[in-house]
Protein backbone atom coordinates (compact mmCIF):
# COMPACT_ATOMS: atom_id res chain seq x y z
CA UNK A 1 0.00 0.00 0.00
CA UNK A 2 2.81 2.40 0.78
CA UNK A 3 4.35 1.79 -2.63
CA UNK A 4 1.13 2.69 -4.32
CA UNK A 5 0.72 5.67 -2.06
CA UNK A 6 4.27 6.83 -2.81
CA UNK A 7 3.71 6.21 -6.50
CA UNK A 8 0.45 8.24 -6.36
CA UNK A 9 2.26 11.02 -4.51
CA UNK A 10 5.03 11.00 -7.11
CA UNK A 11 2.46 11.07 -9.93
CA UNK A 12 0.57 13.86 -8.27
CA UNK A 13 3.82 15.76 -7.74
CA UNK A 14 4.72 15.33 -11.42
CA UNK A 15 1.30 16.53 -12.54
CA UNK A 16 1.39 19.47 -10.13
CA UNK A 17 4.92 20.28 -11.31
CA UNK A 18 3.78 20.17 -14.95
CA UNK A 19 0.80 22.35 -14.08
CA UNK A 20 3.02 24.76 -12.16
CA UNK A 21 5.50 24.88 -15.07
CA UNK A 22 2.63 25.55 -17.48
CA UNK A 23 1.27 28.26 -15.17
CA UNK A 24 4.79 29.71 -14.81
CA UNK A 25 5.30 29.61 -18.57
CA UNK A 26 1.91 31.35 -19.06
CA UNK A 27 2.78 33.93 -16.40
CA UNK A 28 6.22 34.53 -17.93
CA UNK A 29 4.62 34.82 -21.35
CA UNK A 30 2.04 37.27 -19.98
CA UNK A 31 4.76 39.30 -18.22
CA UNK A 32 6.85 39.35 -21.40
CA UNK A 33 3.84 40.44 -23.46
CA UNK A 34 2.90 43.07 -20.89
CA UNK A 35 6.46 44.38 -20.57
CA UNK A 36 6.74 44.44 -24.37
CA UNK A 37 3.52 46.41 -24.58
CA UNK A 38 4.70 48.80 -21.84
CA UNK A 39 8.06 49.26 -23.62
CA UNK A 40 6.14 49.87 -26.85
CA UNK A 41 3.97 52.52 -25.18
CA UNK A 42 7.03 54.21 -23.66
CA UNK A 43 8.86 53.99 -27.00
CA UNK A 44 5.90 55.62 -28.76
CA UNK A 45 5.85 58.36 -26.15
CA UNK A 46 9.62 58.84 -26.57
CA UNK A 47 9.24 58.88 -30.35
CA UNK A 48 6.51 61.52 -30.10
CA UNK A 49 8.68 63.56 -27.76
CA UNK A 50 11.67 63.24 -30.08
CA UNK A 51 9.55 64.21 -33.09
CA UNK A 52 8.31 67.28 -31.25
CA UNK A 53 11.84 68.09 -30.12
CA UNK A 54 13.17 67.52 -33.65
CA UNK A 55 10.43 69.72 -35.08
CA UNK A 56 11.25 72.41 -32.52
CA UNK A 57 14.95 72.13 -33.37
CA UNK A 58 14.17 72.39 -37.09
CA UNK A 59 11.99 75.44 -36.51
CA UNK A 60 14.68 77.06 -34.36
CA UNK A 61 17.37 76.21 -36.91
CA UNK A 62 15.26 77.67 -39.71
CA UNK A 63 14.65 80.84 -37.69
CA UNK A 64 18.39 81.15 -36.95
CA UNK A 65 19.18 80.54 -40.63
CA UNK A 66 16.78 83.31 -41.70
CA UNK A 67 18.29 85.71 -39.15
CA UNK A 68 21.81 84.87 -40.33
CA UNK A 69 20.74 85.29 -43.95
CA UNK A 70 19.35 88.74 -43.19
CA UNK A 71 22.61 89.71 -41.46
CA UNK A 72 24.62 88.27 -44.38
CA UNK A 73 22.60 90.22 -46.95
CA UNK A 74 23.03 93.40 -44.91
CA UNK A 75 26.79 92.83 -44.64
CA UNK A 76 27.03 92.03 -48.36
CA UNK A 77 25.11 95.19 -49.22
CA UNK A 78 27.40 97.23 -46.94
CA UNK A 79 30.49 95.67 -48.54
CA UNK A 80 29.17 96.48 -52.01
CA UNK A 81 28.51 100.08 -50.94
CA UNK A 82 32.03 100.38 -49.52
CA UNK A 83 33.48 98.93 -52.73
CA UNK A 84 31.45 101.37 -54.84
CA UNK A 85 32.68 104.32 -52.78
CA UNK A 86 36.30 103.11 -52.90
CA UNK A 87 36.18 102.46 -56.65
CA UNK A 88 34.60 105.87 -57.20
CA UNK A 89 37.30 107.54 -55.09
CA UNK A 90 39.98 105.74 -57.08
CA UNK A 91 38.39 106.40 -60.47
CA UNK A 92 37.28 110.03 -59.96
CA UNK A 93 40.79 111.60 -60.21
CA UNK A 94 41.52 109.48 -63.28
CA UNK A 95 38.26 110.64 -64.84
CA UNK A 96 38.99 114.30 -64.07
CA UNK A 97 42.44 113.96 -65.61
CA UNK A 98 41.02 112.25 -68.71
CA UNK A 99 38.34 114.96 -68.94
CA UNK A 100 40.98 117.72 -68.76
CA UNK A 101 43.03 115.93 -71.41
CA UNK A 102 39.97 115.58 -73.63
CA UNK A 103 39.11 119.26 -73.18
CA UNK A 104 42.70 120.23 -73.97
CA UNK A 105 42.71 117.99 -77.03
CA UNK A 106 39.39 119.46 -78.17
CA UNK A 107 40.79 122.97 -77.69
CA UNK A 108 43.93 122.07 -79.68
CA UNK A 109 41.83 120.42 -82.40
CA UNK A 110 39.64 123.53 -82.61
CA UNK A 111 42.70 125.78 -82.91
CA UNK A 112 44.24 123.41 -85.46
CA UNK A 113 41.05 123.40 -87.52
CA UNK A 114 40.92 127.21 -87.40
CA UNK A 115 44.58 127.47 -88.48
CA UNK A 116 44.02 124.96 -91.27
CA UNK A 117 40.98 126.91 -92.44
CA UNK A 118 42.96 130.18 -92.40
CA UNK A 119 45.83 128.48 -94.24
CA UNK A 120 43.44 127.16 -96.86
CA UNK A 121 41.83 130.60 -97.23
CA UNK A 122 45.26 132.23 -97.57
CA UNK A 123 46.32 129.68 -100.19
CA UNK A 124 43.10 130.20 -102.10
CA UNK A 125 43.60 133.97 -101.93
CA UNK A 126 47.20 133.63 -103.12
CA UNK A 127 46.15 131.29 -105.96
CA UNK A 128 43.41 133.72 -106.97
CA UNK A 129 45.86 136.61 -106.92
CA UNK A 130 48.37 134.57 -108.94
CA UNK A 131 45.68 133.72 -111.48
CA UNK A 132 44.67 137.38 -111.71
CA UNK A 133 48.33 138.40 -112.20
CA UNK A 134 48.78 135.85 -114.99
CA UNK A 135 45.53 137.01 -116.61
CA UNK A 136 46.68 140.64 -116.34
CA UNK A 137 50.03 139.77 -117.94
CA UNK A 138 48.24 137.97 -120.77
CA UNK A 139 45.94 140.93 -121.38
CA UNK A 140 48.87 143.34 -121.26
CA UNK A 141 50.83 141.19 -123.69
CA UNK A 142 47.87 140.97 -126.05
CA UNK A 143 47.27 144.70 -125.89
CA UNK A 144 50.87 145.51 -126.78
CA UNK A 145 51.20 142.63 -129.20
CA UNK A 146 54.31 141.26 -127.56
CA UNK A 147 54.84 137.58 -127.00
CA UNK A 148 54.24 136.37 -123.48
CA UNK A 149 57.45 136.09 -121.46
CA UNK A 150 57.91 132.80 -119.73
CA UNK A 151 58.17 133.21 -116.01
CA UNK A 152 59.50 130.70 -113.53
CA UNK A 153 56.42 131.01 -111.35
CA UNK A 154 55.13 127.76 -109.93
CA UNK A 155 51.90 127.41 -108.11
CA UNK A 156 51.73 125.12 -105.17
CA UNK A 157 48.61 123.76 -103.72
CA UNK A 158 48.23 121.98 -100.49
CA UNK A 159 45.52 119.53 -99.84
CA UNK A 160 44.21 118.87 -96.39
Amino acid sequence: FLKIKNAAIVCQALVRRAQAERALWKAQSAVTTLSCWVRCVFAKMELTRLKREDAAIRIQSFARMIACLVVFKRCKSAAITIQKIARGAIQRPKYRLALKEAEEEARVNTKLAALQRRLHEAEMKWMKADKQRIEAEKRAAQATGQPLATTATTTTTTTN
